[in-house]
């Protein structure tokens, strides 16, 4: 079927490829190569090989696994902090279970997003089977301290944690350590990339996406000399750049964005499609 709308195949890489990857996966890097399929122009340009598409995934699927190394390193720093912060020395460390250490905060249904924010923190520790928070779970059912459950809690739960923090002078110090000043801007950030994140985990197409919903804030240190504010609004280059910058906070270096930067050269198709949605 490809064939007949003019993708040649030279490598012989299609019938492997449409067995382990899959078609509808594929489709979504072949779609830049096709005449116009938004509407209906289904063709393929001339002379487009099926290595050009193939590749184009295989750079994807590495670079989604270079950014969830870093992604894991953003949230384990974020669970310490959390601890550290919101844990009073020699306490029970249960204080992140009581409403009282949260914002009364609604969302547009006139919900109180604390509410929710309790119920899946004990949705995520009563469904962990990690030998530690069962035995926790099972001698003190309403009092499992920070340190223990901050394990078994998701990313989105813990970036929603942060946000919804009472103290603002807490929220600030947790900024801080993620080199924000601004505690607003460092949530719009965190959900940025938990929202990212995801993308990565689910193994979703990084390339040429554009970024809809939790779009990040961007600032001047995030901005490369050599691009301009376009490259980042809306484009998947705009949450890589947050991500290495967290990164690179967590870490005092720059290793990991050497890391983005040798796996991804400036120029090239694969590097327009991070920094430009022209061709989506």
């Amino acid at each position: 079927m490809l064939s007949s709308r003019g993708l040649h195949d030279s490598q012989s890489l299609l019938p492997r490829a449409l067995l382990g990857i899959g078609y509808f996966r594929l489709s979504g890097y072949s779609r830049y190569f096709q005449v116009n399929p938004a509407k209906g122009g289904n063709n393929f340009q001339p002379g487009v090989d099926f290595a050009k598409v193939f590749d184009l995934h295989q750079h994807d699927a590495e670079l989604r696994n270079l950014l969830l190394e870093g992604l894991a390193e953003i949230e384990i720093a974020l669970r310490t902090i959390l601890i550290a912060h919101t844990c009073a020395i020699g306490g029970p460390g249960t204080a992140y279970l009581q409403a009282s250490s949260y914002r009364e905060s609604y969302d547009k249904t006139g919900a109180l997003l604390r509410d929710k924010l309790l119920a899946d923190l004990w949705a995520d520790i009563n469904r962990s089977k990690e030998a530690h928070v069962v035995h926790h779970r099972t001698e003190s059912p309403k009092g499992i301290p920070l340190w223990v459950a901050v394990e078994a809690l998701s990313f989105g739960v813990l970036s929603r944690m942060f946000g919804l923090l009472d103290s603002e002078d807490i929220r600030s110090r947790i900024a801080q350590r993620f080199g924000y000043s601004s505690p607003a801007h460092f949530r719009t950030n965190l959900r940025s990339v938990t929202v990212f994140r995801n993308r990565c985990a689910h193994h979703s197409r990084v390339w040429n996406s554009r970024v809809r919903q939790d779009v990040p804030r961007m600032f001047p240190k995030l901005i490369d000399e050599e691009l301009v504010a376009a490259n980042y609004e809306n484009t998947p280059w705009g949450v890589i750049a947050v991500v290495a910058d967290l990164v690179g906070q967590v870490r005092g270096d720059t290793t990991f964005f050497d890391a983005v930067s040798r796996l991804v050269p400036r120029g090239g198709l694969y590097w327009k499609g991070l920094i430009s949605l022209s061709s989506e």
